[in-house]
């Protein structure tokens, strides 16, 4: 009886055809006894993440964090015994979690309690301090950059506590004002709110106060709903744009409770006050504020909107609900519990989707197999996809405990009227990426030309990726199906092709495959998924053996397939060009394999990594376009190296330091590495690097590294590599940081070598002397070196030095030379004397035109000259020239 009338239930509250298709995609409980959780957030890759409590047999109170992929795998479920009372929690902008609440100790003292768990759920640090007799913690919020604010309740006075990302206390805010606090909110800028309540003789005011991140008070701000009394525990107070919205409860003596909000603007100034009444004990529960800056009100006697300037739009009879979200398109989702009698009171996990007007979309219960299982909703979100998460707890029937609970329901917009999901047209694009065996690769699809073929057009698409099927494809203008011409088969479809996928089949339909006749393919799931920030509905294909899924998505075409063969094979769209318009990253990208071996013995390096840098000249910045692992026996695969020119380096950065960085092939110096410059998949790219033959000593050295600029300002330089050695010896390196310093600790005494090298500037050597004391203040001043340009558009057949370019010149000249193949090559300026007096360039380059730009404004007005002197590292014949260049200041 109890499953027919949940069924009647669910089928009154879905409505029909013109809206999407809802269904549960899974549950998940938690497996602690005693557990359920209270709120629920979203990562940017659609990880779910809920927060709870769970007690022990000796009801003590344990924190519980658990999180789940899209997909509804376990990522980690945390389980803390502090007794904590939660207060609230957030994220910071890379995904780290912060918590915060509070707990008594055995003495009677209260202590704050602070948690940060990253993404992965690893606890990262925690900290607590204690509340002056009988005080509490009353709220807890963070901002984006992970600064953590508490607010306390202590000796009758209110203090807002900050601590940075790090877990250290950073400052107070006292709070001037003698009321009761209940809540603390910040806003994306990092001002501070807080509301709370002080007590009349015969009724109380609503205080709210804003601060600036500098603790700063910007105004304070008070309302009196007499003759009503505002409910101490409804408080709640949210931030947007600028604007602060309060949601609380007002008891009027012969009227009972009502929905109050209110909305200040940014300076403080109240804009309105609005109120829902249904019966007669309205209590609000959560209020949510979409896009239009319209405010839903949720409790336990309906729902209610009210817009922008505070009126009311439209309300909901939906009874006991707890928690609101909203999606991008203005639609409003609500969980909370479904009450029934059956002898006894039990209850269901109900969740509720209205949209935009009111109107009620859907309307759907987790249940227990047990009839008489008890299930509570307690909090809500919904992802970009239009997945719609629920969470809260269930209890087993004999009610001897409880679990969490989380509930993934998934929307489908199913499209029948436009079925353009393979776009073909000649110069459209598809870049995949590949990966089998742990090993991914890059391939571009791109539509290159069409043919008439009993009577029907079709086009030629290059690495097609489903396997075993014709590159000559059309795409039915009616139906949208896609067909493949091949002539040497033949079906029922026509004589001369066959169908690739049923693109206007509905889910669970299958369609048969045209090499056998036992060959078939089953839609198995249609919906939307988000691609590049575009909402698109998408049809999924399984074959009849399970071995092959692919998935097509609306006007980009084919966007995943997963091969399940001897090698399984995954197919990932990465971007494409359709009919003109770019989606996602089209770049076409190779992979560079080798093996990293010391110099001196050619054996393998067992640690560190390979990155291929790049030097950006306009910004002086070093851009690392893939890094990659070096394997135990010294081998590395980049696999996301683009068509440019690029330096490859190895390097460690754990603490065994058998090597320094070292360039392919064989150098410490940038300028000399052999630049590479991706056009294929490129295998063999070997670095041989030094060996650090190490010695513990008491001395240090430490300092920075700055840019020498033609003016006063000297910026310090991030990135040097710092060599420390000692006659023909490498004894440690070090790298600078962000401030340009570098530490060099426990080295013997000696006098040392250091050579400091960084891309984009010349390198530089001293000898530092240690025989005496360590030191603190070496530091070192690096020459910008000269920007330098590529042209891929043709290859020389000739070596050839061209006249600079402006010349005379002041203080800027640009040199240009063609390469015909590649090679060493040197260019210098010299001045009149034939004195040396700058080296633009020495290092190996392949063929190509160049041109180099130089500043003299360190030089004087004079005559100078330039020698280009070029090595072909194929034949090793030479070439050398050298021309006059004018510096007129």
């Amino acid at each position: 009886m109890k499953i027919f009338l949940l069924s009647i239930l669910v089928l009154l509250f879905i409505t029909s055809t013109a809206y999407p298709q809802v269904k549960q995609q899974w549950v998940q409980t938690t497996p602690s006894p005693g557990s359920g959780f209270k709120d629920i957030q979203l990562d940017a890759a659609g990880n779910v993440y809920m927060l709870g409590s769970s007690s022990d047999s000796s009801f003590t109170s344990w924190t519980q964090l658990a999180s789940y992929t899209p997909s509804g795998e376990q990522r980690f479920c945390i389980l803390n015994n502090t007794g904590m009372n939660i207060s609230d929690w957030f994220f910071d902008t890379p995904g780290n979690i912060y918590i915060g609440g509070y707990y008594t100790a055995n003495s009677g003292t209260c202590y704050t309690h602070l948690f940060k768990y990253n993404s992965s759920g690893e606890l990262q640090w925690e900290t607590s301090d204690s509340i002056y007799n009988k005080g509490m913690l009353k709220g807890f919020a963070g901002d984006l950059w992970g600064n953590s604010y508490l607010l306390k309740y202590e000796r009758g006075k209110n203090t807002i506590l900050m601590y940075n990302p790090n877990g250290i206390y950073v400052r107070s805010i006292y709070v001037d004002e003698t009321f009761s606090t209940n809540t603390i909110a910040v806003d994306s800028l990092r001002n501070i709110y807080i509301s709370g309540l002080r007590y009349n003789e015969q009724t109380n005011s609503c205080i709210t106060i804003k601060y600036d991140s500098h603790g700063i008070r910007q105004w304070l701000a008070e309302y009196n709903p007499e003759p009503g009394v505002i409910n101490t525990n409804k408080l709640d107070v949210k931030v947007n744009s600028g604007n602060v919205y309060i949601m609380m409860a007002v008891t009027y003596k012969f009227t009972g409770s009502d929905y109050l909000l209110l909305k200040y603007d940014r300076d403080g100034m109240i804009q309105w006050t609005s109120q829902y009444n249904r019966s007669d004990n309205d209590e609000p529960s959560d209020f949510v504020i979409d896009s239009k800056s319209n405010v839903i009100v949720t409790g336990n006697n309906g729902t209610v909107k009210f817009n922008r300037k505070g009126l009311n739009v439209w309300s909901d009879s939906t009874k006991d609900m707890v928690s609101a979200a909203s999606d991008k398109l203005n639609n409003i989702y609500l969980t909370g519990t479904y009450y029934y009698t059956f002898g006894a009171t039990y209850a269901d996990m109900v969740t509720v989707k209205l949209n935009a007007d009111g109107n009620k979309m859907w309307s759907l219960f987790y249940k227990e197999a047990d009839p008489y299982s008890y299930e509570e909703g307690k909090a809500i979100t919904v992802d970009t996809s239009f997945n719609v998460y629920a969470c809260g707890y269930k209890i087993n029937p004999a009610f001897s405990y409880s679990s969490g609970a989380i509930v993934k329901y998934t929307q489908h917009y199913i499209d029948t009227t436009s079925l353009r999901f393979m776009p073909i047209s000649i110069g459209n694009t598809w870049m995949y990426k590949v990966t089998s065996n742990n090993i991914s690769n890059y391939i571009r699809s791109v539509v290159t030309k069409d043919t008439i073929a009993e009577g029907k057009r079709y086009y030629y698409i290059t690495n097609f990726p489903i396997s075993g099927y014709s590159n000559w494809l059309r795409t039915d203008t009616v139906t949208g199906n896609l067909f493949a011409y091949i002539p040497q088969y033949s079906c029922s479809y026509s004589a001369h092709e066959r169908i690739v996928d049923s693109l206007s089949a509905k889910e669970s339909d299958t369609l048969r495959d045209c090499i056998s006749t036992t060959e078939f393919k089953t839609c198995i799931d249609t919906g939307l998924t988000s691609l590049w920030s575009r909402v698109t509905s998408f049809k999924q294909f399984q074959n009849n053996t399970q071995n092959k899924i692919w998935c097509y998505a609306k006007d980009m075409g084919i966007y995943s397939i997963y091969n399940n063969d001897v090698n399984p094979t995954t197919y990932t769209l990465k971007g494409c060009l359709v009919n003109g318009k770019v989606y996602g990253d089209t770049t076409m990208r190779y992979s560079i394999t080798g093996t990293v071996r010391f110099k001196d013995s050619r054996e393998p390096v067992t640690s560190g990594k390979v990155k291929a840098l790049k030097y950006i000249y306009s910004t002086g910045k070093i851009a690392v376009i893939d890094s990659a692992v070096i394997t135990a026996t010294g081998i590395f695969r980049l696999e996301n190296v683009t068509v440019d020119s690029s330096d490859i380096m190895a390097y460690q950065d754990d603490e065994e330091l058998d090597y320094p960085p070292g360039f392919h092939d064989s150098t410490i110096y940038w300028q000399s590495s052999a630049t590479l410059v991706a056009g294929a998949n490129t295998h063999n790219i070997d670095i041989y690097v030094e060996r650090i033959i190490r010695e513990t000593g008491t001395y240090h050295i430490s300092g920075h590294v700055f840019a020498l600029n033609s003016g006063f300002s000297s910026p310090p330089l991030e990135n040097c590599r710092i060599y420390v050695k000692s006659e023909s010896l490498y004894r440690s390196f070090n790298i600078t940081d962000v401030n340009g310093g570098y530490s060099i600790d426990s080295i013997p005494k000696g006098v040392y070598t250091f050579i400091i090298d960084r891309l984009g500037y010349y390198p530089q050597e001293r000898q530092v002397d240690l025989t005496g004391y360590s030191k603190d203040t070496v530091d070192f001043y690096l020459l910008k070196f000269a920007g330098i340009e590529r042209d891929f558009s043709s290859i020389p057949t000739k070596y050839t030095l061209i006249q600079n370019y402006p010349n005379p010149f002041n203080p800027s000249t640009t040199f240009v030379f063609d390469l015909p193949s590649s090679s060493d090559v040197s260019l210098t300026i010299y001045d009149i004397t034939g004195r040396e007096v700058s080296r633009l360039m020495d290092k190996k380059l392949n063929a190509g035109r160049y041109k180099i730009s130089w500043d003299a404004s360190e030089l004087a007005s004079g005559i100078y000259f330039y020698r280009l002197e070029a090595r072909s590292a194929n034949s090793g014949s030479g070439y050398i020239e050298t021309k006059k260049l004018v510096l007129m200041k």
